[in-house]
């Protein structure tokens, strides 16, 4: 298994299971690796998986999502693409946020913290900037980002709670439709 394969099963298991709940047992049985296979990919240990997976994830969400936003297009273009960018990036409202599985755990939010915020500000600064253009003043376009991803972040874990994926694509029609709507 190549390293980019090993790091594509790291995220899933992250996904999925969170920090505190992905073993090195589960990644071993995951990736068909050793733990000493892992630690040569790896030297930094899971830690080092997590920031990883967590740098693949950042570098998903901006080629799937942020560059959307970053688009000669006019305004609600973009942002009506950047809601199939998310669609695609949560498979559907089928795979949970990285971000939201590592931030809803204490040992790895303070950990990766700092990490988190830098792949989530990006993606709210641009929305912000879009609405901008779009004729929103500075301060509630801000605010009107924050509320976006609130409700996509939401929905993603109402979502995977109630076992009912449609709930998030539903959210995502809303939004597109409202984002559409003078």
């Amino acid at each position: 298994m190549s390293k980019k394969q090993v790091v594509m099963q790291l995220m899933a298991l992250f996904r999925q299971q969170g920090y505190e709940g992905t073993s090195l047992t589960h990644i071993a049985t995951a990736t068909g690796l050793g733990r000493a296979s892992l630690y040569h990919y790896f030297r930094g240990g899971k830690e080092e998986m997590a920031a990883i997976a967590l740098e693949q994830f950042q570098s998903t969400l901006h080629r799937e999502v942020i560059e959307c936003l970053r688009q000669e297009r006019p305004p609600k273009e973009k942002l009506q693409l950047m809601l199939q960018g998310v669609e695609r990036l949560f498979e559907q409202g089928n795979k949970p946020c990285l971000c939201t599985a590592f931030a809803l755990e204490s040992q790895s939010n303070s950990l990766f913290q700092s990490r988190i915020q830098d792949i989530l500000v990006p993606w709210l600064q641009a929305i912000a900037t879009v609405l901008e253009e779009a004729g929103s003043p500075q301060a509630q376009a801000y605010q009107q980002a924050e509320d976006m991803v609130i409700r996509i972040q939401g929905a993603l874990v109402l979502a995977r709670e109630l076992g009912d994926q449609d709930l998030f694509k539903r959210t995502l029609q809303r939004l597109g439709t409202e984002l559409l709507s003078d």
